[in-house]
């Protein structure tokens, strides 16, 4: 009989809930992606299934390690439990916290082969997740003190400069388009207390480029979908391979963020937790959409989606990714910020189902999906989520291609009030138009629409450029919800969260 052994490490959640700023979060973060680090090296390299080691460097300035880690015996003798002890008091001295606070388990099974090991392993695990125990308030204090005295910052993070507030990443395109110039407000306005002043300060210096957007910030959580599934049904030999590329993906997907001018906090797995504006770039104009769909394919580069499981109807399941984004104004407390965008991953985009013909959800989760909040500083909000598409399905990706190109197709031009005019229309006749989509006369019968209810015929050509991609993916998000109810009600926040990240939204903050 082999043993094999898991070690999860917590508490993650309720210690990302104390951060108050940017270099907090990461702290936050760090500190345990360095615990699973330390417990790592204390195991034999060739014991461990998963996590992939990074060689002979460390995690770098950002947590790539998840926080589970499996492991065959490494021998007679192994304490598991000694070990777990010695690296949870060394390391709380370490970062000057209270060992207590660490809750480190462990488990063990035995088996003749490695059939199911994961998931056994697994099921162990998250049974033990469930205990919350009580720590008292100086343990609480002692970690809370150490995230926000800078001592996880200044200790690990390799960078030697101060972290950007989140007005600074919300502007940051501002610097991309006059580096001098935006350093130059920021060198009179820096730090958490002048946050107010740097905007007021950018709005004067770039009036022309100063927009909506640059005042707000995306938290971005994001999830692969099937992989614990095709973890526990794989070989242990795939599950390294499989625990290789996730590694390797992490590093590519921090850099994809860093140069979208995002802050990555967590790269563990198959887990992203990442700060980003809502636009970037010089020439060329980037949004957090653009950056999302870079992700998906840094996912396929590493060829994370190339290692597939079965689940327990024999169904073949194909690694994807799903993300929970919360838009909100920069003055909006991060902590909020980042439980908001928790739980449009876990609690809606996960949980998106298919439709059936009739436009009724069906058992099946349709994964892959973006649930995303827009929540204005003044007070107004808008929510909306699709599916990017499934690899199986002959549709794959049509719908979020069709979004792009509707974001694509608005610019400076772009009337502002026909925005508006389209998404509302859209809604108000949601009656009129359930009459005959999925007809047979469906797109004849839309032209006629866009024709009589939106003036298409009169106007101007990047105009009719705009209502075109609106057309085009009212039949796209159509044929996929089956319901025309879902299907106005999605495109109208698509349309609404389209006009604000192109800066055609009113400035109504202040």
């Amino acid at each position: 009989m082999n043993k094999y052994f898991a070690i999860t490490i917590g508490p993650v959640i309720r210690t990302l809930s104390m951060a108050r700023k940017p270099r907090e979060l990461w702290s936050a973060s760090y500190m345990f992606s360095k615990l699973m680090e330390k417990l790592r090296a204390e195991i034999p390299e060739d014991a461990i299934i998963s996590p992939a080691t990074r060689g002979n460097k460390d995690i770098g300035d950002v947590g790539l390690y998840p926080d589970r880690i499996y492991f065959k015996n490494p021998g007679n003798g192994w304490d598991i439990n000694k070990v777990i002890d010695c690296v949870k008091v060394n390391y709380a001295d370490e970062i000057v916290i209270c060992a207590d606070y660490f809750r480190i388990y462990a488990v063990e099974i035995e088996a003749d082969g490695d059939e199911d090991i994961i998931k056994k392993l697994n099921e162990r695990l998250d049974c033990l997740e469930l205990c919350n125990i009580a720590l008292p308030q100086d343990t609480e204090n002692s970690v809370f003190n150490s995230i926000i005295g800078n001592k996880i910052w200044t200790k690990y993070h390799k960078s030697g400069k101060q972290i950007e507030t989140l007005a600074e990443i919300a502007s940051a395109q501002l610097e991309q388009i006059d580096e001098n110039g935006y350093k130059k407000c920021l060198s009179q306005n820096k730090g958490q207390d002048n946050e107010d002043k740097l905007i007021k300060e950018l709005k004067n210096k770039f009036p022309e480029k100063f927009i909506t957007p640059h005042k707000y910030i995306c938290i971005v959580h994001a999830d692969g979908d099937n992989i614990g599934t095709i973890a526990g049904s794989v070989t242990i030999e795939e599950l390294k391979t499989l625990s290789q590329r996730l590694l390797k993906f992490g590093d590519k997907a921090c850099e994809s963020i860093k140069q979208y001018q995002g802050f990555p906090i967590y790269a563990g797995g198959d887990d992203l937790l990442f700060i980003a504006p809502v636009v970037s770039g010089k020439e060329e104009t980037r949004t957090i959409f653009d950056l999302i769909k870079q992700i998906d394919d840094d996912f396929k580069e590493t060829k994370v989606s190339e290692i597939t499981g079965k689940d327990n109807k024999g169904n073949t399941l194909v690694p994807a990714m799903s993300y929970g984004i919360s838009i909100t104004y920069y003055k909006y407390p991060l902590y909020e910020s980042l439980e908001m965008s928790r739980n449009l991953l876990f609690g809606i985009s996960k949980e998106l189902k298919k439709k059936d013909e009739k436009g009724k959800d069906t058992d099946e989760k349709l994964k892959n999906a973006i649930a995303w909040t827009l929540q204005r500083g003044s007070g107004a909000t808008v929510t909306g989520v699709f599916s990017k598409g499934s690899e199986n399905s002959k549709d794959s990706e049509k719908l979020y291609e069709a979004y792009q190109s509707l974001i694509k197709s608005i610019n400076v031009k772009t009337d502002k009030n026909l925005v508006s005019a389209v998404a509302h229309k859209i809604k108000n006749n949601e009656e009129l138009l359930g009459l005959f989509m999925g007809t047979a006369n469906q797109d004849e019968r839309l032209v006629a629409f866009f024709k009589n209810y939106l003036e298409y015929e009169t106007k101007k050509a990047d105009e009719k450029i705009y209502l075109d991609a609106v057309k085009g993916l009212f039949k796209v998000l159509q044929s996929t919800t089956n319901n025309i109810k879902e299907t106005t009600k999605i495109i109208y926040a698509m349309l609404r969260t389209a006009k604000f990240i192109k800066g055609l939204e009113d400035d109504k903050d202040e």
